[in-house]
């Protein structure tokens, strides 16, 4: 097909996703409320799909084996049989084709704007020069764990924005590092935060624990890149930003409940947890047990 007739489709649009994919077809995408970071779920019949190119890098983690499916990306052609579990990158601004013979194709597609893995250099890079590799069915465990985490966060009636931010952290900089071409001299920066960042980091986030917090906004506080100031925390801390602040959310909720006044519901609307619900869980899985029988023993 020419180049000027494959349609450059944005795959966050489902009408723009359609347009890709065979008539009897299935889609689910869910809003992350993360701007450039998408996920959607998608089942289909044996098809052949539409040669596009997509807005955004695409990651495919498959949810059901298939077998001699044939994929084309720009100019390279492989034939494949990917398991459960196995992922495939279509990188933003490639030609993709596809032809899928097994009788039920269904997957995860992860979708990340291009800007989001520039950035990770700390925006020393020009985004021009940080292209994402075609990547044909392989298994990659840790894109598979993350991208099952997505998912399960964004199906929980208790979404947490703050546990997705970190796992799509954690997934860019995993493409960047493994999945781009060519070398860059990123900045370095020694072992961990300075002291009086990591202080200010550190107060911030205790000091905002009752409402919404972002990692981006903790990072730009300390004028640091977000990728490199998650991995600048857990080298200073031994534990991730996102963890900390579950930590210290519980630890809030424990000296709340050591003082008798408040219901567990308003315990955890004080603590920045999006319901009771979320609350017991993490409580739970940090304490060992649920914040009623904690109440209960004090």
């Amino acid at each position: 097909m020419a180049k000027s007739s494959v349609p450059s489709l944005d795959l966050t649009k489902e009408e723009d996703f359609l347009r890709t994919y065979p008539k009897y077809f299935f889609a689910t995408a869910y809003e992350t409320k993360l701007p450039g970071q998408g996920i959607m779920h998608f089942a289909h019949p044996a098809c052949e799909y539409n040669e596009a190119t997509y807005q955004q890098h695409c990651v495919v983690v498959h949810l059901k084996p298939e077998q001699n499916s044939v994929r084309r990306l720009g100019d390279l052609v492989e034939v494949e049989s990917p398991n459960v579990g196995d992922i495939a990158i279509v990188p933003a601004k490639v030609n993709h084709w596809q032809r899928i013979e097994t009788q039920v194709c269904e997957g995860i597609i992860l979708t990340i704007e291009p800007q989001i893995i520039s950035r990770i250099a700390y925006e020393s890079v020009n985004p021009e020069r940080v292209k994402l590799l075609p990547t044909f069915a392989k298994s990659d465990p840790l894109i598979q764990h993350l991208a099952f985490n997505i998912k399960r966060n964004v199906d929980s009636e208790d979404y947490d924005k703050l546990y997705a931010e970190s796992l799509h952290h954690t997934l860019s900089m995993h493409l960047f590092k493994n999945y781009s071409k060519g070398k860059f001299n990123l900045k370095e920066y020694g072992d961990g935060l300075p002291p009086y960042k990591l202080k200010q980091a550190i107060d911030y986030i205790n000091d905002n624990l009752d409402r919404q917090i972002k990692i981006k906004d903790v990072a730009r506080l300390i004028d640091i890149s977000q990728y490199y100031f998650c991995r600048l925390f857990s080298e200073s801390t031994g534990v991730s930003p996102y963890r900390y602040v579950i930590q210290q959310r519980i630890v809030k909720a424990q000296n709340l409940m050591k003082n008798g006044k408040l219901s567990l519901s308003d315990i955890a609307y004080e603590c920045g947890f999006s319901s009771q619900s979320q609350m017991t869980q993490h409580f739970h899985k940090c304490v060992g047990v649920t914040p009623k029988v904690y109440k209960n023993r004090l």
